[in-house]
């Protein structure tokens, strides 16, 4: 159980930190809507195991969006191969334990949004994500625009907690609540059962997609009710969001009781160590460079 405000919530946290992403062998490349590509390359990925021969391997088909709510232009997700299933983690081990959700918040582009595609899969499930009207030549793809909406709809979650964590308003927590309702109707979960080495059956959710991932993970570090390794907060010093484990809490000071990555604390300093020895010599050090990480505080 947690708790957001003054209503308890109930829900069972997930205890698994790994999820099975989905993607094609080759990853995506991006096509736009209205143009036509080979039947073969589709096929693999939404047909696993399914032999494509003769014409109808070369057939062109015409590619639409397969969601509803997008016009029907811009830049889709055309699969390459067949599928590759994979353990993954929902924090990137490479960027210092970063949430999986704050990585995809950041994406920028259809270029940047395809690579993150390609490693982690659809956003929707992969049966989801590339469908067939072979009577009319058409496929349905997912689409750059679903990518570019999940992804502001992400930033304002992320906005909406920590606007209600500093204000406590009740219409800032109804919001909230109202959006991560409505993903998790939109991204469906499994709750299958297995049994510990005690012989205790235990039950734990699995995403069926990546944007059930994302919205698990975030949803998971609001409510606070799981194991320190599933739960994500803010690095105050980058605004990044991390694995709690990976963070240390100030205890003391002006920034008491918020979180941060200690390899950050001593890159901040010694940033700071730098400016002023440069300051102090009359010369003065552009902000913003490449590389450079730039600091909240």
């Amino acid at each position: 159980m947690a708790k957001l405000g003054a209503e308890p919530i109930y829900r069972e946290a997930p205890n698994e930190v790994f999820f099975v992403a989905s993607r094609p062998e080759e990853g995506f490349r991006l096509i736009e809507a209205g143009e036509r590509a080979p039947f073969d390359k589709m096929a693999a990925f939404r047909l696993s195991g399914f032999g494509v021969r003769g014409a109808i391997r070369n057939r062109l088909l015409t590619v639409f969006s397969r969601d509803a709510e997008a016009e029907q232009r811009g830049f889709l997700l055309l699969p390459q191969g067949e599928p590759v299933r994979e353990w993954l983690s929902m924090f990137l081990r490479e960027e210092k334990d970063r949430a999986l959700f704050d990585a995809f918040r950041r994406l920028g582009g259809a270029e940047e949004i395809r690579s993150f595609a390609s490693k982690f899969g659809n956003l929707r499930s992969r049966g989801q994500g590339c469908d067939f009207d072979l009577k009319n030549d058409f496929a349905f793809l997912e689409s750059v625009a679903l990518w570019e909406r999940e992804i502001a709809d992400v930033n304002k979650a992320v906005a909406l907690w920590e606007e209600w964590r500093k204000s406590e308003k009740p219409e800032t927590q109804e919001s909230l609540l109202l959006l991560l309702n409505s993903k998790q109707l939109a991204y469906s979960l499994t709750q299958p059962y297995r049994a510990d080495k005690r012989g205790s059956i235990n039950s734990f959710f699995i995403p069926e997609s990546l944007g059930g991932v994302l919205w698990l993970i975030l949803g998971q570090s609001i409510f606070r009710d799981g194991p320190k390794e599933l739960i994500a907060e803010r690095c105050y010093l980058t605004g990044g969001y991390y694995s709690l484990s990976s963070l240390s809490k100030r205890t003391t000071g002006e920034h008491k009781g918020l979180y941060y990555l200690p390899g950050e604390m001593h890159k901040k300093n010694q940033q700071q160590y730098y400016r002023r020895k440069k300051q102090n010599e009359g010369k003065t050090v552009k902000k913003g460079r490449k590389g450079k990480t730039e600091f909240s505080v």
